[in-house]
């Protein structure tokens, strides 16, 4: 962000003629206006009390973008539905209309901002009521009324007029400053339809005392929307990657917000990124599009695998590219997703590791012929197997870094063209966080890569897991799998007060299975709860075994040896990663590579 950032002031007044000749919108990305009246009306008590109501954040864009107007439809009723008028504007479009005038994007404070011009302009009707004398405090009871501040006869301000005390329109007082009412009569007749001047009976407005309050407050009002220090902004003018942090790291509330929203806006003229993805999910039920996925990968296509970083993506990529690959790609997704699942590498998208490993797949099966995975031979399915699960227990893409995306993307793309070029150490890259079966004792974090993929090897190693209460193999759509405790929580507490907890909640006593919901585990041994399954599934011993639960279990062989279970488990999922895994390595070096002598590297 370069530029003068210093905090600056402006007044109502400027910002609804800012507002009113187009320059002040918003993004398009920007969410709803949300603002109840109440809070419009807490708004303006703020500022007739001198109250800081936050500054407002505008910025001045130095790239293409799509735009839209501020909201002003009627809350209910004809009107309400309506479209708001969207704006695409060119680079050159920008650039043209901040040369000419105050063109800005409101990037915080829309709430506030659209609240202020709703009211001037009377689509939400706010009005300031006025303390009778009875309500004032002395020393202002005796104050005439052009002595009075507007913070002292301020009774509240409300969405309707009072018949109890004078009450003045927030719209009224704006037509009045702009000169929309400028005679004292038509002022007098305004004053004469409300409520407050009926119920007072009077009957030459212009000759009475409360008119002349009347006319006073209205102009104090005038005055204060006049006054260019109330409202403090802040003017940015920023790139599109610095845009993009700004919304990242400010908007907390309400929906957040990420450069794919920026891009989204750029793109929007030429290509509806939002409809694109509201499109697939239509056509691809039980499937969700990772979108950041895709739109990193149509970057690596459209770079040759050059740059896939937010700066490449919001500086260079347009609707063109979207077009020609965004279709393309969606449907390799998918494909991909159901390779994994019908492979066994993953048991439901929900559980997937990491979204963006399948950014190098994706690239890998856009080489394939006719992009079907059906077409790879045996040494690149042995391959994305050693990849695959090296990827997650290296915990490889933890660190987000765009650079290991990008090599992984492109030697799976040599792999895919069985170009067998590239360095034989990248093989031996991947550095397993995990090397003793111990390890899995601090693995307890749900989102942790190792966790899930403990749970995915699993299932692999199973040929997919089976739901205990009818033995079917879990589904990829599943959406209530939850991470079982085998033994229960409240049960080892009982059972092995001493005991640390990190064992209990580690990964080697978790199990995915459709959640449980017709029996109560509580403090239960694992073979009570698990005896009255059995009524339901006679194969639960079976099922047991995929999940690499003993089937003895169920007979309480094991009720007081937890620590042998997991130990046991440990080692065998341990042995599962030596000999599915790491096995394959020494067989990719010499197929691929024709190195011979290779030590062995194996986990203990």
């Amino acid at each position: 962000m370069t530029g003068d950032t210093s905090q600056k002031t402006e007044s109502i007044e400027q910002l609804v003629a800012s507002i009113d000749n187009g320059d002040v919108v918003l993004p398009e990305f920007q969410r709803d206006f949300v603002w109840e009246e109440t809070k419009t009306y807490d708004l303006f008590d703020s500022i007739i009390r001198d109250i800081f109501i936050g500054s407002l954040i505008f910025g001045i864009p130095s790239f293409e973008l799509t735009v839209r107007e501020l909201d002003i439809r009627p809350r209910k009723g004809p009107g309400s539905r309506k479209n708001l008028h969207i704006i695409p504007f060119t680079k050159a479009d920008i650039n043209q209309r901040v040369k000419t005038g105050q063109f800005r994007l409101l990037l915080d404070g829309q709430q506030r901002a659209t609240s202020l011009y709703r009211a001037v302009n009377g689509v939400d009707n706010v009005w300031i009521i006025v303390r009778t004398n009875d309500d004032l405090q002395p020393k202002t009871r005796n104050k005439i009324p052009a002595d009075r501040s507007l913070e002292e006869i301020l009774f509240e301000v409300a969405g309707k007029e009072s018949a109890e005390r004078m009450s003045i329109r927030i719209s009224d007082v704006y037509k009045m400053l702009k000169g929309k009412i400028v005679r004292e009569k038509d002022k007098a007749t305004l004053f004469a339809e409300t409520d407050y001047c009926k119920s007072q009976g009077i009957k030459d407005v212009q000759a009475c005392d409360l008119f002349e309050a009347y006319l006073t407050y209205t102009t104090q009002l005038q005055n204060l929307f006049r006054a260019e220090k109330l409202l403090s902004y802040y003017l940015l003018d920023t790139d599109e990657e610095k845009f993009s942090l700004f919304f990242e790291r400010s908007n907390s509330k309400g929906i957040q917000l990420n450069f794919i929203d920026i891009l989204a806006a750029k793109l929007y003229s030429g290509f509806n990124l939002r409809a694109k993805v509201d499109e697939f999910k239509d056509e691809n039920s039980g499937y969700k599009l990772e979108r950041n996925e895709i739109v990193r990968a149509v970057a690596f296509v459209a770079s040759d695998g050059k740059d896939i970083s937010r700066q490449y993506i919001l500086s260079t990529l347009n609707h063109v590219h979207f077009n020609e690959y965004w279709d393309k790609l969606c449907t390799l997704y998918r494909k991909c997703l159901d390779y994994l699942y019908g492979n066994h590498f993953l048991i439901s998208q929900e559980w997937l590791p990491y979204n963006s490993i399948l950014i190098p797949l994706v690239i890998f099966l856009r080489e394939i012929p006719h992009n079907d995975f059906s077409q790879i031979d045996q040494l690149q399915s042995n391959f994305l197997k050693f990849w695959y699960w090296s990827v997650i227990f290296s915990q490889r893409y933890s660190s987000s870094s765009q650079e290991i995306i990008l090599t992984d993307a492109k030697i799976l793309r040599l792999v895919a063209q069985r170009d067998y070029g590239f360095d034989p150490k990248y093989l031996r890259c991947f550095q397993y966080a995990i090397t003793n079966y111990e390890d899995f004792f601090s693995v307890s974090k749900k989102n942790n890569a190792i966790y899930r993929g403990v749970l995915n090897l699993i299932n692999y190693y199973a040929k997919g897991i089976r739901d205990w209460k009818n033995n079917d193999r879990v589904s990829f759509n599943s959406q209530n799998l939850d991470d079982h405790h085998v033994f229960p929580v409240k049960f080892l507490r009982t059972q092995l007060p001493d005991i640390e907890y990190s064992r209990i909640d580690c990964v080697l006593n978790r199990t995915l299975v459709p959640k449980i919901t017709n029996i109560k585990i509580g403090g239960r041994k694992p073979s009570n709860y698990l005896q009255q399954l059995l009524g339901d599934n006679k194969d639960l011993r079976s099922a047991l075994e995929a999940h690499l639960i003993p089937p003895e279990l169920l007979d309480g062989d094991y009720d007081d040896c937890y620590e042998i279970f997991i130990d046991d488990r440990g080692k065998k999922v341990m042995a599962i990663i030596n000999d599915e895994i790491l096995s394959l390595r020494s067989e990719l070096e010499h197929k691929m590579f024709g190195i011979e002598d290779q030590t062995k590297h194996t986990a203990s």
